[in-house]
């Protein structure tokens, strides 16, 4: 919840400064008056947010006493405009909190301005509060070969707030006890009608559709935001894959990674949360520094990002069931990695999917996109393996909601 703690002059008259705050379209729940604010009993929540107005100059002293007699911490937003002696009086505040060894930063526009970026912080809010109620849970353990992706549970949760759930491997492994519903049936059915080929027996499918049902059991049981799986454990017990329950989980709007790559799953929820696009998760396979393009390879796919697929089998073991989805092209997308111990490393950028891939010696769904950043990211500053890309030019977006979490953690 954003809350505007807004600061006048006394020499200001109530009209003016209720003048200036309607211009800031703040509701009544947003507004914190200075003057009966904290009440004793006061303890600020984790999803509380307070950013000083800084309405006049003069308001110095006011908002010094003010944070010495609260309980908020920094770091300190101040908030001013381009009249009133607005600027003036937060300049002089920071460096007085700077001098005294208190994080503070300007947010500095019109008032229209303000009022679009109170907005967009009210939304950004909301999506923090959903990933510090968020839950995402391992089913096994992270693959053993992701040895740049590891991550801070503790650290995590201290900056997103979001749990992480281990779930024993053997709850999936033991997918055959699992009795199939009428809605997986039905999966299964249009995975096969509405496919342009199918190079695997039905039988393939049919085994691909109880671990579907099996993860959709353990996100009910465990009440999942996301999850992500140790799929080669799965297939090498079992040889089965989870190509499918994945693809069928992201259509259904419930993330789904792969390989227990946390970080990567937590990228996919984000986008997911922040623009309501449905993400693929890719090995990044190929860059051509001449086209400046990366190609983005996995063996599953949301079905509802491509125009049409194949069902074939998983790339790397030549088993159960593999998906090789053909995108529309061209194509507007995003590519994003959020990274880190505590996942506040971030990289994105914006392209176009230029083609789709069939080669014989890369994971089933292929897409080349070219891009409006230098590849040679990929070879000198990338984070690790796996890239997120969602359809749309969502770069400033992203850039702007992860500013304001990260900044102010």
């Amino acid at each position: 919840m954003i809350k505007i703690i807004p600061f006048f002059s006394s020499l200001s008259s109530k009209s003016v400064q209720e003048d200036i705050l309607s211009k800031l379209l703040l509701d009544q729940s947003q507004l914190i008056i200075p003057e009966i604010f904290p009440p004793k009993e006061h303890i600020p929540q984790p999803d509380e947010r307070f950013y000083f107005f800084v309405g006049t100059g003069g308001t110095e002293n006011a908002m010094i006493s003010f944070f010495q007699h609260s309980k908020l911490t920094p770091p300190i937003i101040l908030l001013s405009y381009d009249s009133n002696n607005s600027l003036p009086a937060a300049m002089e505040t920071r460096k007085y909190l700077e001098v005294e060894g208190i994080e503070a930063k300007i947010v500095h526009g019109t008032l229209k301005e303000l009022a679009e970026i109170i907005r967009l912080w009210t939304q950004y809010a909301n999506i923090k509060q959903n990933l510090e109620n968020g839950r995402i849970g391992v089913i096994g353990v992270p693959s053993d070969w992701l040895i740049a992706s590891k991550v801070d549970e503790q650290a995590i949760k201290k900056v997103w707030g979001t749990k992480i759930i281990y779930i024993p491997s053997s709850r999936l492994i033991s997918f055959n006890e699992t009795k199939i519903s009428e809605t997986i049936k039905k999966m299964e059915g249009q995975f096969i009608d509405q496919a342009v080929e199918i190079e695997i027996p039905n039988q393939m499918v049919e085994e691909a559709a109880n671990v579907t049902e099996r993860l959709v059991q353990l996100t009910q049981e465990f009440q999942l935001d996301a999850l992500t799986v140790e799929c080669f454990t799965l297939l090498q017990n079992t040889d089965v894959t989870s190509c499918l329950a994945l693809s069928y989980l992201n259509d259904q709007g419930i993330i789904a990674g792969c390989e227990g790559d946390l970080p990567s799953t937590f990228t996919m929820l984000v986008l997911h949360l922040l623009t309501g696009q449905t993400p693929f998760m890719g090995n990044v396979v190929n860059i051509n520094l001449q086209k400046n393009t990366v190609t983005l390879a996995h063996c599953t796919v949301p079905l509802k990002m491509v125009e049409s697929y194949s069902i074939t089998t998983h790339f790397e073991s030549g088993k159960s069931v593999g998906i090789r989805g053909k995108f529309k092209i061209p194509q507007k997308v995003t590519i994003l990695k959020i990274w880190g111990k505590n996942l506040t490393q971030w990289w994105v950028a914006k392209g176009t999917i230029i083609t789709n891939l069939d080669s014989s010696s890369a994971c089933r769904t292929q897409v080349e996109v070219s891009l409006n950043e230098s590849v040679d990211y990929f070879l000198e500053r990338s984070l690790a393996n796996h890239h997120i890309l969602i359809f749309g030019d969502y770069k400033e977006e992203i850039n702007r909601f992860l500013d304001f979490i990260i900044s102010q953690s």
